[in-house]
């Protein structure tokens, strides 16, 4: 069976969301911040997306930088691009974005839609100390992701 890849979820911290990719045996970590938009809703959104045959994307922000998710679809598979995007700043005048490819996978929707879902719904459970992360989880989005998830479960 080909590997997957696998998301999980730390506890968040003073506005900082701490993720884990991994896949064929390498990780990239990084901490997501909570400024400009909450990537969780737009990952289940974009898990809604893949599941519906949508491309999509979701943001992770670092400020400056981030890393973007981006999901396409062909030949009823979806690729997954993990690129960090560099946002350089110099003398508060913008200079051009630099994107670098940091992971590259593609299989079945069904894959990363399930793979994903177990790691948001570990962390729909996490105890999240107050105020620590100003976004509530996206309960009802989530629980379309999860329906869609066992639904792949039973039809596989």
């Amino acid at each position: 069976m080909a590997a997957y890849p696998k998301l999980s979820f730390g506890v968040p911290s003073a506005g900082w969301l701490p993720v884990r990719l991994e896949l064929e045996g390498k990780a990239l970590e990084f901490a997501a911040s909570d400024a400009l938009a909450d990537p969780i809703e737009q990952l289940c959104n974009s898990l809604l997306d893949i599941a519906a045959g949508r491309e999509s994307k979701t943001d992770w922000f670092l400020e400056p930088d981030s890393y973007e998710f981006s999901f396409s679809l062909a030949e009823e598979r979806v690729t997954l691009n993990v690129d960090l995007v560099e946002r350089r700043t110099l003398n508060l005048q913008d200079l051009p974005q630099k994107r670098s490819c940091v992971f590259s996978w593609s299989g079945p929707p069904s894959s990363i839609v399930t793979s994903f879902w177990r790691g948001l719904k570990k962390l729909e459970h996490a105890q999240v100390p107050d105020k620590q992360w100003p976004w509530p989880f996206p309960v009802a989005l989530f629980d379309k992701v999860e329906e869609r998830a066992l639904q792949y479960n039973y039809e596989g």
